[in-house]
């Protein structure tokens, strides 16, 4: 056999929506009208770790005389339609039948095909899978029918589904674009070159590519990236990339992440006659780049392509494989190719086959090791993705970022296998240390030591393996100490408040190796009291399956008066529980594992939840990474840290509030703990997507409502997963709500579970989105975004007319690639460009506080002119203001921005002068007037189809305003 290897190319990819496909992932159909940025939504698209078991074929029906496959796509633009061409071409070849289905994007649509291709008896599906979750049970159904399922591109999270999954690795498409630019700017341009960007990085496979190809120009130091932009759609994205080249007339190198950036970057320079001194590189080949690579303009220097129609054929005769009982890998990764300028013959012969040629092309060289800056290459290792891990990471990242070292996150999801194989994957690409929470103590060992063997430094963190000579650190809470605090704590209660006699009820978590010891601490103190008994002790961890169990024990044990949980979703399941079952006043829980959430419980009037101890996860992870760069710097540290336990008592407002403002983040010193009182009523759920200030107010405001109406409210969140929101609500439907009160995850995605409640007899009220689907919600609620740019742009046109003389250059911080972010920009500068005056100079992504702070500070060293600056959220208009803190100009630089809080109300009363008003919506009004709303159905009213709820604007000097939303945190009425 050849060293070389013969892969087909890449087709036309014309229509922007090709990104999507390129991306490695569909969009999750965009909530309706968001009125704040939320995080993203589209779930990850997990790749098989191992082949699982081959599906049994089901008995073919007697007229069928060849295999049946359906080969199935999201959309139908050129990468989609190479794919399935190439899928035919595979059939023909083998004399199968093909169904070429394409499910448009909805999930409904897929459902309802999987469901066909059932009745029609074919023998196997391959299919691109719309959502990682949201496609699980369609294609289980269809596994469980017999039928061999391969997927392509995207796939699904639950493994035992697919026989196969072949799929473009996007970090492969950006560093061989960043090796030919390093290559060019070294030969061309003398080793220097000031770079922009335009990124698609709000779709899953585009970041990837971001930093593959970063990694490699980055290795220059005479390269800076100047700019940074987000830009997909060839029209949208050309006046971006036009305005960005005029903003930095330094700019000589420009690279985008797909194909409608990288003809719009082409375009832009050619329409700015800037050819011979801009030189781009891009990404997604087609026929249109190849006609730019051979223009004489020398502009388009070299572009990446994939291989769709490969893709396809490989991914039906995977299919075949499997149903003729052969082996076949669980994850093929499909080629990637670079076709530059010069390199006419190979150009030539994409054009002529429309990407369907075969081309001869090297064997794929050994992946880089890591990237060429010279920065650490460290991989931080969780077992699952709650709460509690999610900081561990972020501090991760935080350390990284403050002593310079590249991350990569992983998960293992708590199997071994996974694990071992991300262990083997980071010896390949030559990490530095490995920080990690291993699974087993003794499973673990094996992986970690080849890793070790490897030269690749191991710090442990949370749990540890038992062979000593494998890490070099290990940074862990003592579990006992997390159950002896809630246990002393649960002494002093039943002491105190129950005369010293409690019958108590355990969840534990005894299968994970760090949880025995937390209830052993906790029963050694309770076990002091000889009024107590211990009546039951049961597994649950996770708190939507443990609810249940929990419900279950105190029916089954009436007299239990106290329960405790080993974890976070236990503490959480029991608490629920005893609101659930109206139990407040006569059971009482202590539990583990703080979060924002049991914050709120500890604060609210129902007096169930009493102390929860906590970790210092973000502390954790900080540390942790700290401590593997001392070792990689030849620092002693110590074997075994132990991290601070702290524990959050009922009255203990100040530390509580220090936890939740900070979301765990705040380093804390220590204790203290405090008290508070209690039909069936009315039952509602209140559904957010996310734990964030402005979802935490909603559902405050629900509350409040709930409470003067004497209704039962159960709060949910669905962490912007379909599966989980589609679950909820079967459970709100066996649990016989009267009503859920929701701001869906997908304006499409959401609706088969909402109407299945709907039909179930159940009142749907909206808030902040909502559903296609108008039969479905009674009422809507939600802000118009574009007052909210408005209101601070009219202020923002009188302080520039009245301060300013009427001009001003103007910086802005934007979410654009949320929904409702773009109306709320569109809304300011609507007002600001009214002034002949004005000019807008800079407009880059940042949304995130900590994040767009340096986006901010660049942008203002980048432009000294620019003296006012807006936001289009709460994140980015912090993040303004403390640039203009931290740069020293205040009375310079005058800020404006939206999403009022309680940090920027002290910033609108500071003496500094920089925050001069704020646009905030009414989070508390929005949860009240959605309940009452609920309530006027259920009682006959007519109400609005859609309720714009308020919008104020928070202007320096008007501190009776400030101060009545400081005092209320928000919770206020507002006019």
């Amino acid at each position: 056999m050849s060293n070389k290897r013969f892969l087909p190319l890449l087709g036309l990819l014309i229509i922007a929506a090709v990104l999507l496909a390129a991306c490695g992932g569909a969009a999750t159909p965009a909530p309706a009208q968001p009125t704040q940025a939320p995080a993203a939504t589209t779930a990850p698209a997990a790749q098989p770790t191992q082949a699982p078991a081959e599906a049994t074929k089901a008995p073919e029906a007697p007229a069928k005389t060849k295999p049946l496959i359906a080969g199935v796509v999201f959309q139908s633009d050129t990468f989609m339609q190479t794919v399935q061409a190439g899928m035919q071409a595979a059939a023909d070849k083998a004399g199968v039948e093909m169904i070429m289905g394409n499910t448009e994007n909805k999930l409904d649509k897929e459902a309802s095909m999987i469901d066909d291709y059932i009745t029609r008896k074919v023998d196997a599906i391959v299919i691109t899978p719309i959502s990682a979750d949201g496609s699980v049970a369609a294609l289980k159904k269809a596994k469980d029918a017999g039928i061999t399922i391969i997927c392509f591109n995207t796939c699904v999270n639950d493994k035992t589904i697919p026989s196969a999954f072949l799929v473009t690795k996007n970090e492969d498409l950006g560093i061989k674009s960043g090796e030919a630019a390093a290559k060019f700017i070294t030969d061309k341009l003398g080793g220097k070159a000031k770079i922009g960007l335009l990124n698609c990085d709000q779709f899953e496979g585009c970041p990837p590519r971001k930093d593959g190809f970063l990694a490699q120009v980055k290795a220059l130091p005479g390269v800076e990236v100047v700019a940074d932009q987000a830009g997909w759609l060839a029209d949208k994205a050309q006046p971006v990339s036009e305005a960005m080249l005029q903003a930095n007339p330094d700019i000589n190198v420009l690279w985008a992440a797909n194909e409608g950036g990288t003809v719009a970057h082409a375009n832009a320079v050619k329409t700015l006659g800037l050819g011979g001194k801009v030189f781009v590189f891009g990404t997604d080949m087609n026929n249109q780049m190849g006609q730019m690579l051979q223009a004489s303009d020398d502009i388009l220097q070299g572009v990446t392509g994939q291989a769709p129609y490969q893709m396809g054929y490989d991914a039906l005769n995977s299919a075949l494989d499997v149903m003729g009982g052969k082996k076949v890998e669980a994850v093929t990764n499909t080629p990637t190719i670079y076709f530059g300028r010069g390199n006419d013959a190979m150009i030539k012969q994409f054009m002529d086959s429309e990407g369907k040629a075969i081309f001869e092309v090297p064997a794929a060289a050994a992946e880089p090791a890591k990237p060429a800056g010279g920065k650490p290459l460290i991989a931080g290792v969780v077992f699952q993705s709650d709460t509690f891990m999610q900081t561990v990471q972020a501090g991760m990242q935080a350390a990284a970022d403050k002593l310079g070292a590249e991350m990569i996150m992983g998960n293992t999801e708590n199997k071994l296998d996974k694990e071992a194989s991300m262990i083997d994957d980071y010896i390949t690409r030559k990490v530095d240390a490995i920080v990690i929470t291993p699974i087993s103590a003794d499973g673990s060992v094996a992986a970690l030591k080849k890793a070790k063997d490897a030269g690749i430094t191991i710090i442990c963190f949370n749990t540890c393996v038992n062979d000593k000579t494998i890490p070099s650190a290990f940074l862990v809470t003592k579990n006992e100490d997390l159950g002896i605090k809630s246990g002393e704590a649960a002494v002093k209660f039943i002491t105190d408040k129950l005369g010293g006699k409690a019958k108590i009820g355990l969840l534990n978590c005894d299968q994970f190796e760090g949880c025995p010891p937390r209830k052993d601490g906790f029963l050694a103190q309770v076990k002091t009291l000889p009024g107590v008994e211990v009546v039951a002790d049961q597994a649950g961890w996770l708190a939507d399956k443990a609810q249940p169990v929990s419900e279950a024990m105190l029916q089954a044990h009436p007299d239990i008066n106290v329960l405790w949980a080993a974890n976070e979703g236990g503490t959480v399941a029991h608490a629920n529980a005893v609101k659930t079952l109206g139990l407040g006043g006569q059971v009482y829980v202590f539990g583990t594992d703080m979060n924002n959430q049991m914050g709120q419980m500890l604060q609210a009037s129902d007096d169930i939840l009493q102390g929860v101890t906590g970790q210092a996860p973000y502390q954790m992870g900080y540390d942790s990474l700290a401590t593997a760069m001392d070792v990689l710097g030849g620092k002693k540290v110590e074997a075994v840290t132990n991290t601070p336990t702290i524990y959050f008592g009922r009255g203990n407002d100040a530390m509580i509030k220090q936890f939740m403002d900070s979301e765990g983040k705040a380093i804390f010193a220590a204790p203290a703990e405090g008290a508070a009182a209690p039909g069936k009523k009315l039952t509602v759920a209140g559904v957010v997507f996310q734990s964030d200030t402005f979802m935490q107010t909603v559902q405050a405001g629900m509350q409040a409502a709930a409470d003067k109406v004497g209704a039962e409210l159960i709060l949910g969140n669905t962490e912007n997963k379909l599966d989980k929101e589609a679950s909820m609500i079967d459970d709100y439907i066996t649990r016989k709500v009267d009503a859920i009160v929701i701001t869906p995850i997908s304006a499409d995605g959401s609706i088969a579970a909402l109407k299945k409640a709907k039909d179930a007899g159940i009142t749907i009220v909206c808030f902040n989105t909502c559903v296609n689907d108008k039969t479905i919600a009674s009422g809507f609620l939600v802000t118009k975004n574009e007052d909210l740019g408005t209101k601070s742009g009219e202020a923002a046109v009188k302080f520039i007319t009245d301060k300013l003389g009427g001009k001003a250059n103007i910086g802005l911080l934007n979410c654009d690639q949320f929904e409702g972010c773009p109306p709320r920009k569109d809304g300011f500068l609507a007002q600001v460009k009214t002034l002949p005056g004005v000019k807008v100079v800079a407009d880059q992504a940042g949304w995130l506080a900590d994040k767009a702070q340096p986006v901010s500070e660049a942008m203002l060293q980048a432009h000294p002119e620019i003296n006012v600056l807006w936001a289009a959220n709460e994140g980015g208009t912090v993040a303004h203001a403390n640039a203009v803190k931290t740069l020293g100009l205040g009375g310079q630089v005058y800020v404006f921005g939206t999403d009022m809080n309680n940090q920027m109300g002290q910033m609108l009363q500071a003496k500094d002068d920089i925050l001069q008003g704020v646009t905030g919506q009414a989070p508390y009004q929005m949860g009240y007037d959605a309940f009452m709303t609920m309530v006027d159905v259920m009682n006959g009213k007519q109400v609005e189809a859609v309720t714009n709820t308020p919008t104020i604007f928070f202007g320096r000097g008007n501190d009776a305003l400030i101060k009545q939303f400081e005092d209320t945190e928000g919770k206020a009425i507002f006019k």
